[in-house]
């Protein structure tokens, strides 16, 4: 070094008490000296190092050092985007879902896989989401029937008045040729066809569907005469309770027309009605051919018999409840018995 650019270094470390670094220029060079003060020799040692040289360390090491952080960082940002599209995939799939059922688009199950929160979320949303259409489905269904069988009864509260109409012609005309056989079963009929219609409800009391059932048994009684023979045995205690209409009629009518019929249409059709803790139990009871026949023909009549004993049972099972509904027992020494079973619920009582 010459003598001037000694003195420099001599002077820049000179005038530093503690470790330090600095640059220099030496012939149009840069340098960059470095020094350290040594307290137990009480030594200040200075070194010089070509600062071109020692940059372009510094950045072989910086770019040595750029491209595995570089890559680290590209490696987290792929992580980061699989996580969140396996996050953020199953949520578009319910928004999608969810649009679809806004639009009343029909939602099909599909297989989901995966076992984490989110795919378990959509799983149970599909699920509970084609339980909800089934549902709404079977309630539309239901609605739809309601409202065919309310236009039903709306048509049929337009013929009776020509009904009763005509009946009461009948029966005027055969009480003015003094046939009071046929006023009777007039009668009978009108008073049977008034209490079915029941201004279209479905609901009318004990009494009523015994009255109805009495008329039905007068008119058979007319047609067959002594062979066939009607009993009667009802509590009066249950007359205010209420039941559906029309359950006796097609049972009785069942067990003439078939458990009585191969016996030529003679033996008895006892009717009962009695209450029995909280429960109310009709039957009918015949001592026909017994359960010989229900054994080979039950399934074809509940298939084809439509307002019959299957319907009965279904009706009363929809209304009250799976406990409760029609049930076929053997008659001793023969017959059948059609026993139906129902709650003991008043006009005011409500039933869940």
């Amino acid at each position: 070094l010459g003598e001037k650019e000694n003195n420099d270094i001599t002077t820049l470390s000179s005038s530093k008490s503690s470790n330090d670094s600095n640059i220099v220029i030496i012939d149009n060079k840069k340098y960059c000296v470095n020094y350290a003060f040594s307290k137990n020799t009480n030594w200040k040692i200075v070194a010089l190092t070509d600062y071109k040289s020692l940059s372009s360390t510094l950045a072989d090491i910086m770019i040595n050092a750029l491209f595995p952080l570089l890559a680290f960082v590209i490696l987290i940002i792929i992580l980061l985007l699989i996580v969140s599209k396996s996050i953020t995939s199953p949520i578009n799939q319910i928004v999608h879902q969810m649009e679809n059922i806004s639009n009343e688009i029909t939602l099909q199950s599909y297989p989901i896989a995966g076992n984490d929160e989110i795919t378990y979320m959509e799983r149970e949303f599909v699920n509970m989401t084609i339980r909800i259409q089934s549902l709404i489905q079977q309630t539309k269904l239901a609605s739809e029937k309601q409202a065919k069988a309310q236009l039903k009864a709306l048509q049929a509260q337009i013929s009776p008045h020509f009904l009763y109409n005509t009946l009461d012609t009948v029966n005027w005309m055969a009480y003015m040729a003094d046939n009071y056989e046929v006023c009777d079963i007039v009668n009978q009929l009108s008073t049977f066809f008034r209490i079915s219609l029941n201004f279209g409800k479905d609901i009318f009391s004990i009494k009523d569907e015994i009255t109805h059932i009495n008329c039905y048994c007068n008119i058979q009684k007319h047609r067959f005469g002594d062979s066939l023979n009607f009993v009667f045995e009802t509590d009066e205690e249950t007359y205010d309770f209420k039941t559906l209409k029309i359950i006796l009629q097609p049972l009785v009518e069942n067990a003439i027309t078939h458990g009585l019929s191969p016996k030529n249409y003679t033996g008895t059709v006892k009717i009962t009605v009695k209450k029995h803790d909280q429960n109310i139990y009709l039957c009918v009871i015949d001592d026909g051919v017994g359960q010989d026949y229900w054994k080979t023909h039950t399934k074809p009549i509940a298939k084809h018999s439509g307002y019959g004993i299957s319907n009965i049972n279904d009706r009363l099972k929809l209304y009250y409840g799976s406990q409760y509904g029609l049930t076929l027992y053997n008659n001793q020494p023969s017959g059948t018995i059609a026993e139906i079973c129902i709650p003991a619920l008043k006009e005011d009582d409500s039933f869940d």
